[in-house]
């Protein structure tokens, strides 16, 4: 038997302000959802969510951008279930996309970002985010609404407001505690990173800053914010940091999401801890 279920825009507006007062969504996951809505059925069965798919496909859509859309269009049919507007709990089936290694900043181009002296105050706000990026693994949205109140270089700590507006707090090294002191030293503003009025600063600000910024000291990688949070995980995980850990710094509510940063660890990290690791090599 065909489930149907009528999609008139009033139940997307309502599972949209569900998520936003209730599920405490951000403004970027509520654009997702929307993003996603363009390509729901006005009339959902299962031969017309199979046809959505079919239509993303032809217009060239990767199976991950596919898989995104139809993650955020089954939160939204699972809801119109739960609320009673649909007999039948509908799903689209994900497509298969392979995990694929996730390419991060190496060493060197750690090193090059850490001998960097910058120049100007413009320069100076994005190197500094770019050392906590790489010191904490905050995400970016976490960086930009630093508050200096939670700064805490006497206990080398941050208090960090996170996803869902849940606190924790993250230890920094003493080495980034040197650039946090220099950068905030001379300034009262309530944000640690903020424009020149005193405002917190977004994130298409800073976006091409640090692209700027990489290329100036030499970095050949394309890199986003993400790409600091991710090689935090990759170089401490190296460095002999458990995952139990690294999940809790990095904020995670499952180990599980914290192991996909990890997939770009190539078999040498492998040999250097078995060699570390094996009950031969410890006798």
């Amino acid at each position: 038997m065909t489930t149907r279920a009528e999609r008139p825009t009033s139940l997307t507006e309502q599972f949209i302000q569900h998520g936003i007062y209730l599920r405490d969504w951000s403004p970027q996951t509520v654009s997702t959802y929307r993003l996603a809505f363009r390509d729901c059925p006005g009339t959902i069965t299962k031969a017309t969510l199979n046809a959505a798919v079919v239509a993303m496909r032809e217009r060239g859509l990767s199976a991950g951008g596919i898989n995104l859309r139809a993650r955020a269009i089954n939160s939204f049919l699972t809801w119109l279930h739960e609320e009673g507007h649909a007999p039948e709990r509908l799903k689209i089936k994900l497509l298969k996309n392979p995990p694929k290694p996730i390419q991060t900043l190496s060493v060197l181009d750690i090193r090059l970002l850490s001998a960097f002296r910058p120049k100007g105050r413009i320069q100076l706000r994005t190197w500094t985010l770019a050392m906590v990026l790489l010191d904490c693994g905050l995400r970016i949205n976490e960086a930009l609404g630093l508050e200096r109140a939670n700064v805490d270089l006497g206990n080398l700590v941050l208090r960090v407001l996170g996803k869902g507006d849940k606190q924790r707090l993250v230890p920094i090294s003493p080495e980034l505690r040197k650039h946090l002191f220099r950068f905030l030293r001379g300034s009262s503003g309530r944000y640690v990173f903020e424009t020149f009025d005193g405002q917190r600063l977004e994130r298409h600000n800073v976006y091409s800053d640090l692209q700027t910024l990489c290329r100036r000291v030499g970095i050949m990688t394309r890199v986003h914010p993400h790409s600091f949070r991710h090689a935090y995980a990759v170089h401490a995980t190296k460095n002999g940091l458990d995952v139990f850990r690294l999940s809790r710094i990095l904020g995670h509510s499952s180990i599980n999401t914290t192991q996909i940063y990890l997939r770009s660890m190539g078999v040498e990290h492998l040999q250097e801890g078995h060699v570390r690791c094996s009950p031969l090599s410890s006798l």
